[in-house]
């Protein structure tokens, strides 16, 4: 009886789940509470104002939490908030570590892959493993929680310090222990209706500033023309006596009242690039300008009529004095002739003589000179603006009468903003065995983000040469020198240039300015110490090179998840500056700059940290060049250099891929030059030798061979797999140039290629050039726009082989080479039929071809079209879609309007070469005819081969 009445005494606890004695505790209904939970949740309430963070609980883990405050009491029975809150955070972090265990990433890798990661062997061991038939080795399936102690530990901290922070602000020094009510429905009601209306006022203040400063840089334009006639036309009436006083107060007026517009139009215009900056609720409401469009038509015209009676009242310059008469006499009487359109003079003999390769300006000289019996031609054209008078004329030609080029009137979007792009490269003319030195030459070519033909080498301008010994001489950087370029364009177009787009000058701004490059170019640009460095990348903050401990939250050039890359930003290059300011010794600078990858002298010179260039130039503005990364010297030369190795090792020789090529491979209709794949080409343990035009020729075919022939070998299948992977990734690149939405490919499939090429030649092989292309993604999304260099590389070869060979004096070598390539690009007219669509060759009319594609017998007949700046040609292929593949037969016009003549092809089934584009005829299939405007985004596949009914086609 005394045992029941004991055990009945006892009472479970419902938070810790221990027995005591009721009056330890308070029963609630049937719960009973000890005392000790009780006040750990009184507690709770009193600094976090909630016991929230406890429901999240399951009911095992409550009981733990209140189980461990029982035990870290003091003696005294006491218990400080300081230990209940370790307590709970320390709870809350285990919860949450828990929670991610189902996001766990399990991925099969080798031993060796994962060594190198830093897993011990032992550990790698105690997980399951399998013998891959396709790989021919044992992986290891190791999972990987997504979510560290380190994470979770600063989510809950921080969770906590919030609630400190509300219920401080909820007590007051003298309120009672509890928090207190939070707003009624009503306050919380009329605060959201308030925030609504300040956002929609905000937003209707940003719509009425953007009309007003798209006037007011509309009008700049004409306003600023009147202000500099009134300038001149009143000066000089102001020197004549007899002028018309009426006319010229009237010029005087409206010269005043130009200039209180051009100032309230130019002071909108300033403010509105200061409102950029600002988010919308701190923008400033411009004022609106005291003009509209009919004052200044009036205005205008009342200007033009003024200072046309001004200058009428001037007096007209006199006569020449008549000779006496024996002189008139005896001279002979001039008569006006019509003036011969064909210039014979000595000055366009000598020009038409430049044009042709190897014609220096002194054997032109003396060429014209023995022409000519008149004795003229030894002194021709010795100024510039005679020997490329466009360039000197510092003028681009936009539009003429019966010659129209390119209208770049649909680049006039976003009010008026174009994005300048300016490409840089080095090169040394002459022999690539036998180079010269002394005229190694820097280029910056110039264009706009918004100029839809890119890939047009017209389409670029030069704006800057000069020699490597001309820099050094003058002491300067590369940094230096293209800073000093830079400063130079920002201060002659931050306020807007004058644009002549057929419709009237237009004013054009330039608020953004890409830096496209190498990554070598791009690191000594921006001042970043690239391998030398700790951090190689100028991009990312965390990125280490190989063969180095790696921290936390640092990662691997080598990394393959580019989740994992943390920005660099500018903040983050003020404080590195900060830092290399602290340093006393000049060691412990050098120490610095190799730990966070940055050269401090050429940081602070940098065109990123310039204060005249702050807000244009970023470091969102280096864009690394694809064309660098896997064409010219880069991944693509690297994996067919290895994959000529191994095949090497497997007895596999040169000869069969030769006479693979040689069985019929085209390229647009030509033969593929055989010498790309000689043994000077391909050598053991080495890159492949061949430029970027090369690359783009052999690594499909290589591709193609390895598709087709030696798919199935197992001492080649490891190297075959990185190469088909390596082949994916060039394709999306090609296809983003015209279509940037392809980007979204582009990282499971760089991804996919590092993973393959790690097995099949090792970590050791792995180049920085792998990490640089992992930015490609993230700069197409940013500029919504692929570009990359092989324009500029088309004109460092086109200045290699014909201006530079013309130049023999060193002291003027710079200003000749930039005048003679400007003058040759500004004399390049392009149609814009090139781009709306025009016929390829002469047009004729051709009954049977009508007939067959059921149109009129007007319709012209042609070899193909151009359209897109891109030409479809008679033999060429299309593919629009994975089973569709056009062939072109014709090019049509009708009218006004461009089509093509085109024949279906379907997928061949029996597809003995895997994931190669083969197709074969159909032979029910008819002609039809396809407007020219489904053709943009699209271009014809370059390599071709055709056998009986089957072609094989390739990019």
């Amino acid at each position: 009886m005394a045992a029941e009445e004991a055990q009945a005494a006892q009472a479970k606890c419902g938070s810790c789940g221990l027995e005591y004695s009721q009056e330890e505790g308070r029963l609630h209904g049937r719960n009973f509470k000890c005392g000790n939970c009780k006040n750990v949740e009184q507690t709770l309430r009193r600094h976090l104002g909630t016991t929230a963070d406890l429901q999240e609980f399951s009911q095992e883990e409550s009981e733990k939490f209140f189980k461990a405050t029982h035990a870290a009491k003091s003696p005294d029975g006491k218990l400080a908030w300081q230990t209940i809150r370790a307590i709970l955070l320390k709870r809350m972090t285990e919860v949450r570590i828990r929670s991610f265990e189902s996001k766990v990433a399990v991925e099969e890798l080798t031993l060796s892959v994962l060594l190198t990661r830093g897993w011990e062997e032992q550990v790698v061991r105690k997980f399951p493993s399998e013998v891959s038939e396709a790989h021919g080795c044992e992986l290891f399936k190791v999972p990987v929680r997504t979510c560290t102690w380190a994470e979770a530990f600063q989510r809950s901290e921080e969770t906590i310090l919030e609630r400190e922070k509300q219920a401080s602000k909820k007590k007051g020094s003298k309120d009672m222990d509890v928090p207190l009510a939070g707003p009624s429905g009503k306050e919380e009601a009329d605060s959201k209706k308030a925030d609504r209306k300040k956002a929609q006022e905000a937003k209707k203040v940003v719509t009425e500033n953007v009309k007003i400063a798209t006037w007011a840089a509309k009008c700049l334009g004409p306003l600023t023309q009147a202000e500099t006639s009134l300038t001149k036309v009143i000066a000089k009436g102001d020197t004549v006596p007899d002028a018309d006083e009426k006319a010229l107060t009237l010029c005087k007026d409206n010269l005043v009242t130009v200039t209180g517009w051009i100032k309230a139009a130019k002071e909108a215009v300033s403010m509105q690039d200061h409102n950029k900056e600002k988010e919308e609720e701190a923008q400033v409401a411009l004022v609106s300008l005291p003009c509209d469009a009919t004052d200044v038509k009036v205005l205008l015209k009342q200007i033009a009529e003024a200072t046309k009676a001004l200058r009428g009242s001037f007096p007209k310059p006199k006569a020449k004095a008549k000779a006496v008469a024996g002189a008139e006499a005896s001279a002979p009487k001039r008569r006006r002739i019509k003036q011969n359109p064909i210039d014979d003079g000595p000055g366009a003999q000598f020009r038409a003589l430049r044009q042709l390769p190897g014609v220096s300006q002194e054997l032109g000289r003396n060429i014209v000179s023995l022409l000519r019996d008149d004795d003229r031609g030894k002194g021709v054209c010795k100024r510039k603006k005679e020997i490329a008078p466009e360039a000197c004329g510092i003028q681009v030609r936009l539009r003429d009468e019966g010659n129209p080029e390119i209208e770049i009137d649909a680049l006039l979007r976003n009010r008026n903003e174009l994005t300048l792009v300016l490409a840089q490269d080095e090169t040394t003319p002459g022999n690539v065995l036998s180079s010269r030195p002394a005229r190694k030459t820097n280029w910056i070519f110039a264009s706009f983000l918004e100029i839809e033909a890119l890939w047009i080498d017209s389409m670029w301008l030069p704006v800057s040469c000069i020699l490597a010994k001309e820099a050094q001489d003058a002491k300067y950087s590369y940094v230096e020198y293209t800073r000093v370029v830079l400063r130079h364009l920002h201060g002659e177009v931050q306020n807007g240039f004058a644009l002549d787009a057929s419709e009237g000058p237009v004013l054009v701004f330039l608020p953004k300015i890409i830096l496209l490059g190498d990554h070598e170019a791009l690191r000594a640009l921006s001042g970043a110490k690239g391998s030398s460095g700790a951090k190689p990348c100028l991009k990312c903050c965390n990125i280490l090179s190989q063969n180095r401990h790696i921290p936390p939250l640092h990662a691997c050039i080598t990394e393959a998840n580019s989740a994992n890359f943390l920005p660099q930003t500018g903040e983050g290059l003020r404080e590195i500056l900060r830092h290399f300011e602290s340093c006393r010794t000049k060691k412990s600078l050098q120490e610095a700059e190799t730990a966070l990858g940055w050269n401090a002298e050429m940081l602070r010179r940098s065109v990123v940290t310039d204060a005249f260039l702050s807000g244009w130039v970023t470091l969102q503005s280096f864009y690394f060049d694809s064309m660098h990364q896997y064409w010219s010297c880069g991944q693509v030369a690297q994996e067919l250099g290895l994959w000529y190795t191994r095949l090497a090792d497997c007895h596999i020789t040169l000869d069969a891929l030769r006479a693979w090529v040689a069985i019929g491979w085209k390229d647009l209709g030509r033969t593929p030059p055989m010498h790309l794949f000689s043994d000077k080409m391909f050598k053991r343990d080495t890159d492949y030798r061949g430029d970027a035009q090369a690359c783009l020729v052999v690594f499909p075919l290589c591709w193609a061979y390895s598709m087709e022939i030696l798919n199935g070998r197992s001492d080649v299948a490891q190297a075959i797999a990185s190469l088909n992977a390596l082949y994916a990734v060039t394709q999306v690149i090609h296809e983003m140039k015209r279509q940037p939405r392809a980007v979204e490919q582009l990282e499971p499939l760089q991804q996919d290629h590092m993973e393959k090429f790690r097995l099949a030649y090792g970590s050791e092989h792995v180049r920085p050039k792998v990490h640089f292309s992992r930015h490609l993604r993230e700069q197409v999304e940013a500029w919504k726009r692929h570009i990359d260099c092989f324009v500029a590389e088309r004109k460092n070869k086109l200045f290699k082989r014909q201006i530079a060979p013309r130049l023999n004096r060193l002291s003027s070598f710079s200003a000749s080479a930039l005048m003679e390539l400007t003058q040759s690009e500004l004399n390049t007219a392009h149609v814009v039929d090139r781009l709306i669509g025009q016929l390829v060759g002469k047009g004729k009319p051709h009954l049977e071809w009508a007939k067959e594609v059921h149109v009129t017998p007007d319709a012209l007949f042609a070899t193909g079209i151009e359209v897109g700046c891109v030409e479809f040609l008679r033999g060429h292929f299309l593919v629009l879609h994975p089973t569709l593949c056009l062939e072109i037969h014709h090019g049509m016009k009708i009218q006004e309007n461009h089509y093509l003549v085109v024949e279906e092809w379907l997928p061949y089934e029996g597809r003995p070469t895997p994931n190669c584009q083969q197709w074969r005829r159909n032979a029910r299939a008819s002609k039809y005819v396809l407007p020219a405007h489904k053709m943009k985004g699209h271009e014809p596949l370059h390599l071709m081969r055709k056998e009986h009914e089957i072609v094989w086609l390739l990019r």
